[in-house]
């Protein structure tokens, strides 16, 4: 959300970052792009992303009896990648994120545990 409403600000010293931002243009592997374009792409990934793991992880939630270990072998791919959304949140972006997805990552893990539970083969988990 904070992307589509970025630019909404009244303060000049922002606005003239954002300027600058989409005023400059320079070749990136062959399409001429603006740091406020690869802002925007890399925004628009990680919402799209983030969807779609709300998506994976609703599919898992309703499979996770039947098929214990396959989705528990899906929850660690999935924890990895929101472990290195909190590490880079933490290191690059703000508190915000990166606690969502801190919480995320112990919620994963408490399942992932859970699940030990269901598994007819707990080395696996």
């Amino acid at each position: 959300m904070g992307n589509c409403t970025r630019k909404a600000t009244t303060d000049a010293m922002q606005q003239e970052v954002f300027k600058k931002m989409e005023g400059y243009k320079f070749d990136f592997y062959g399409s001429m792009r603006s740091w406020d374009n690869l802002y925007n792409g890399m925004s628009l990934d990680v919402s799209i992303a983030l969807v779609i793991f709300t998506v994976l992880l609703w599919l898992i939630s309703g499979s996770v009896n039947k098929y214990p270990v396959f989705c528990t072998s899906l929850l660690w791919a999935i924890l990895a990648c929101f472990v290195g959304f909190t590490v880079a949140g933490f290191l690059y972006f703000f508190i915000v994120p990166a606690t969502c997805t801190l919480v995320a990552s112990i919620l994963v893990i408490v399942v992932i545990f859970q699940l030990r539970k269901l598994s007819p083969i707990n080395s696996v988990l």
